[in-house]
């Protein structure tokens, strides 16, 4: 007999309030999954997963991309935001994630419990 799985997946919502924690103050949810209205998932019918299961890849290369070529340099930077905004709802202040990359003190995403 297979073991089972223990741990409950997370919700849509959960798994966006764990992106949010990657950066603490520099990111913030603009729009949330809908859900029923007894707050229960809505089951997809189709491929298309919000948010997209990629978020936590493009969070890290934005972080990347800032760390590596600053928030100016190509459209690294803006493409990976506006992929966020989209697919994923979350908006990245730049400027927040900036200050503790400047300072030497930002956390890298790779050291965030995966």
């Amino acid at each position: 007999m297979a073991p089972q799985n223990s741990e409950t997946p997370l919700t849509r919502a959960q798994r966006q309030d764990e992106l949010l924690n990657m950066f603490p103050g520099t990111a913030k949810v603009i729009l949330r999954p809908r859900t029923n209205p007894d707050g229960s998932e809505i089951v997809t019918v189709t491929d298309y997963e919000f948010p997209d299961l990629r978020c936590k890849l493009w969070l890290k290369n934005l972080y990347q991309a800032m760390r590596l070529c600053g928030r100016d340099h190509g459209n690294f930077v803006a493409d990976f935001q506006g992929g966020l905004k989209t697919f994923c709802g979350i908006e990245v202040d730049l400027d927040e994630m900036e200050k503790p990359i400047e300072n030497g003190f930002a956390t890298s995403p790779s050291s965030v419990h995966q």
